[in-house]
């Protein structure tokens, strides 16, 4: 998903901060940062969002998730694989690729994987 903006050659030779200020026609930073927690993470988090204007973006665990899965192999004595899963890393790496986007991180209830 690339996104080319048009900008006039008057406004690129008065400089990056100047070509910032300007409004980009079709740039939308949550559909791109939706995109890249897609493709970062699949099959990691349920995404939840308001495409109209809110500014929430909720993300659930996905019951599919690999670590999940391994961890839901109780009966058959496989132990989940502890390296395999961090809360915290997992969370961290959200904030990163929505860096400018995103303001706070919260955690309501941590996945079961034990």
């Amino acid at each position: 998903m690339d996104f080319f903006p048009y900008l006039s050659p008057l406004v690129i030779r008065k400089g990056f901060q100047e070509a910032r200020n300007h409004l980009l026609v079709g740039f939308d930073p949550v559909k791109y940062f939706l995109h890249d927690l897609k493709t970062d993470m699949p099959k990691v988090f349920n995404i939840w969002h308001d495409a109209f204007g809110s500014e929430v973006i909720g993300l659930t665990w996905n019951k599919e998730a690999p670590f999940l899965k391994d961890a839901a192999q109780k009966r058959k004595r496989k132990e989940p694989d502890p390296t395999n899963f961090d809360v915290r890393n997992i969370l961290e790496e959200v904030a990163n690729v929505g860096t400018g986007l995103v303001k706070t991180v919260h955690l309501l209830k941590s996945p079961k994987y034990n």
